[in-house]
């Protein structure tokens, strides 16, 4: 900071307790989004001879990178005893799967990255968790010992105990051990680790504490799950053997991400970034798909042929997962003017700022089944974000987001092919006023399909369509995107804390987070003259031009601009350094003397006041809040002898209710804009007299509630010209050319606009007949009025 104001007063205090506001700004934030990077389609569960595997390490790679279009995969054997060598061979004695992953399975890793130099292959292990099932670990790395370290000290099927000697202590029993050994992760590989719980329902093996546990231990590398598991041409889908309804399969996905509202809902409205990944889990041809012959995670990854690349766009979220080549493209983003959030990104808004959702896919040709896959419909299925829940509490055992449903459904009729093939799908969230998160899940099936959707679109057990097999699994197929966080946050300023003495200095610090375009800001500061004084006030370089008024005692005033407004995450507003009063005895110590925001007040970059609150540990300061009477419209049609009724929304943002609202209809010579009151009409409705035919006509609305009055507002429902009953081509007059136009209505022959058809139908019947085109033939040559 720069020393902007610098005033020198006497001292004054001892123990000095500060507080906070809150500021509400609305703003626009600028965020480029760079192009660099792409798409690669990987799969990280998957088996060879070394564990239960019935194919070499050679014949996966090949497969998945020459047949079936993986950039990346991993190897990830189980833990615990290998029984075989590379090539199928039995081993004379079990050999622990520390020793495989380095001496057996690392150097076939290696060859097989010379072979595919534009490919990735990882090192995994698919680890046996205490007291629970599996997961797929990672440690991207040019050497095996980190994996094989894990292995050993970690998994439950491992009993060897030979490395004791080398200080690698074996925790490998409880639920506390899997915790302590994904912390492990974090500490010792925190950007270059992934922990993905495999096939999480398949033996109940995972509550949704059990993986909030494992998410608080190491957010960065346990991050996600296996969704949508492999063996999905086994005869029992994802080889999910129970009945009881969350140890099933639907369409293939686990009930974890299935269910709408359930766990996977639960955990992303806490707002985690928890993921949702698929594989092949391939171990055999004759019931597993090879790796990317049916299920591939597509993740966005900015540096191409980077192994930590690839870590890090799974741990960003920007992935999706497809069965069956059901799409191969997907662009799935959250915007507000030029701010965006791809899948996995957080798109922070003030309340009232407008977003949307854009949604961009394609699909192949073929898939590697020879069939054409085409999406039917896809569900845009949206959840509050309330906030993270705390251990112990009933709610860390909740396994439900009851606030999440389908918001949209959208087939063909919605979506439109932009001039690249894109299927583009545009989606209003309008002024958003609240956190959710939004993502996607597609299919080829329609609704109410019987045994595998229902009429919603869910899908269903797949156990009812009884053995399944790769013809029932090319027929089912589903994609799944991940999250988009719509957060909304109000910026918030913070005066901090401070411990003085007395006769010396202290100083606080006055900061703002989650700022959009700040461009002006107004505040008082109040403290106790009789114990403090104000020494120096340095504001902030980014406020260009600022001034501060220190002469009053007990008060700071000060207010600053930026014409090009501040958009970061947090910004120190300025430093205040005090002097404490010497006089203070040491019986009085120690003092709790609150430095408060008396009044603060800010503005966007179009100079903007938005409503405010501020907190100063005493009382709450707010700016007035009015009702509002919003999107003013009538109903009916202006039409002599119609009745018009005014609509409109009310708006409180105390949420006072509505009462003693007043109102007025106003006219004006058609076209002059000069509106006056019409007599006597000061209610919600009025009767269309034949003195108002030709004029323009509004209804003017004043809100009111039991404390405040808000300002009047007009409007009008866009056909405010009011015309005679029987004028149907509205050109002021009745004539024989209205009756023709009249017949040619009630034959069909053409349609015509809510207020002509109101001006044809003379008789009230609500539909215009043969009556009312006599009627105003007669009316042409003066028989009726």
């Amino acid at each position: 900071m720069k020393q902007k104001a610098k005033i020198m007063l006497l001292a004054a205090s001892a123990l000095i307790v500060f507080s906070y506001m809150s500021i509400s700004i609305i703003a626009e934030t600028n965020i480029n989004e760079t192009s660099r990077g792409k798409w690669m389609a990987g799969d990280f569960h998957n088996h060879t001879y070394l564990t239960d595997g019935s194919y070499s390490a050679s014949d996966v790679a090949r497969n998945a990178f020459e047949n079936f279009g993986l950039n990346w995969m991993a190897n990830s054997e189980h833990g615990g005893y290998t029984y075989r060598d590379t090539g199928g061979n039995y081993l004379p004695m079990p050999v622990p799967r520390w020793i495989s992953l380095k001496d057996y399975s690392y150097p076939v890793v290696q060859n097989l990255r010379k072979t595919y130099s534009d490919k990735l292959l990882v090192q995994g292990v698919e680890w046996n968790v205490p007291t629970h099932d599996h997961a797929s670990i990672g440690i991207v790395s040019d050497e095996p010992t980190a994996i094989s370290d894990f292995e050993y000290m970690f998994d439950a099927s491992d009993s060897d105990t030979s490395r004791s000697g080398e200080g690698l202590t074996k925790a490998n029993v409880t639920h506390s051990d899997a915790v302590n050994a994904v912390k492990w992760l974090g500490h010792n590989y925190p950007k270059t680790s992934y922990f993905i719980i495999n096939h999480p329902s398949r033996v109940f093996g995972y509550s949704i504490s059990d993986i909030r546990d494992f998410n608080n231990a190491a957010p960065d590398v346990a991050f996600g799950f296996e969704g949508i598991p492999g063996h999905q041409k086994s005869a029992v889908r994802g080889e999910y053997p129970y009945a009881n309804y969350r140890g099933t399969t639907y369409g293939g996905a686990d009930y974890m991400i299935a269910k709408v509202g359930g766990v996977w809902d639960a955990l992303l409205g806490e707002g985690r970034h928890f993921y949702n990944f698929i594989n092949s889990d391939f171990h055999y041809n004759a019931g597993d798909f090879w790796p990317g012959e049916y299920a591939k995670n597509y993740t966005w990854v900015d540096k191409q042929n980077d192994y930590n690349a690839i870590v890090e766009g799974m741990r960003s979220g920007r992935s999706f997962t497809v069965q069956g080549d059901l799409i191969n493209v997907l662009e799935f983003t959250a915007s507000s003017g030029k701010k965006v959030a791809q899948m996995g990104g957080d798109l922070m808004l003030l309340p009232g700022e407008n977003g949307k959702l854009t949604i961009k896919f394609k699909s192949p040709v073929t898939n590697n089944n020879g069939d054409k896959p085409s999406v039917h419909h896809i569900d845009l299925i949206a959840g509050d974000i309330t906030g993270a829940v705390q251990p112990g509490t009933p709610e860390y055992r909740m396994d439900r987001n009851d606030s999440t449903k389908i918001a949209a459904t959208f087939t063909s009729k919605d979506w439109i092919v932009d001039q690249d093939g894109y299927n583009v799908i545009t989606y209003d969230l309008g002024k958003v006023s609240k956190s959710q998160y939004f993502r996607l899940r597609g299919t080829n099936l329609e609704p109410g399909i019987p045994n595998q959707t229902d009429v919603q679109g869910n899908p269903l057990d797949d156990k009812l369509l009884g053995i399944n097999d790769a013809r029932t699994a090319y027929q089912d197929l589903w994609f799944y995107s991940n999250p988009i966080f719509v957060r909304v946050e109000r910026p918030s300023l913070t005066l901090s804390r401070s411990i003085a003495c007395p006769a010396k200095e202290t100083s606080i610090n006055l900061s703002m987070d989650n700022l959009n375009q700040l461009a002006g800001i107004k505040m008082k500061l109040t403290y106790d003259p009789g114990m403090l004084s104000v020494k120096s006030v340095v504001l902030a370089d980014q406020l260009a031009a600022s001034v501060v008024n220190t002469s009053v005692p007990g008060e700071i005033h000060f207010n600053a601009i930026n014409t090009t407004g501040i958009s970061t995450k947090s910004l120190d507003i300025g430093t205040f350094t005090f002097r404490v009063n010497s006089d203070i005895g040491s019986q009085n110590l120690p003092i709790n003397l609150p430095i408060c925001v008396a009044e603060a007040e800010a503005c966007d970059i179009r100079g903007q006041i938005i409503n405010l609150t501020a907190h100063d540990g005493a009382r709450t300061i707010e700016k007035k809040v009015l009702p509002e009477a919003r999107d003013v419209t009538f109903t009916g049609e202006a039409v002599t002898g119609g009745v018009l009724a005014a609509r409109y929304r009310y708006i409180d943002g105390k949420n006072r209710p509505e009462t003693g609202t007043t109102f007025r209809w106003l006219a004006a010579d058609h076209g002059t804009g000069n509106y006056i009151p019409i007599k006597g009409a000061e209610t919600n409705i009025i009767t269309i007299t034949k003195d108002l035919a030709g004029k323009d006509i509004k209804v003017e609305v004043t809100p009111r509630n039991a404390e405040d009055t808000g300002a009047a507002a007009a409007g009008d429902n866009g056909r405010n010209l009011v015309i005679r009953l029987g004028d149907v081509n509205k050109d002021g007059k009745v004539s024989y050319i209205d009756a023709l136009l009249t017949m040619h209505l009630i034959t069909g022959k053409i349609d015509l606009d809510s207020q002509s058809k109101a001006a044809a139908d003379l008789n009230r019947s609500n539909e215009a007949d043969i009556n009312d085109v006599v009627r105003i033939l007669r009316s042409d040559v003066g028989l009726v009025p």
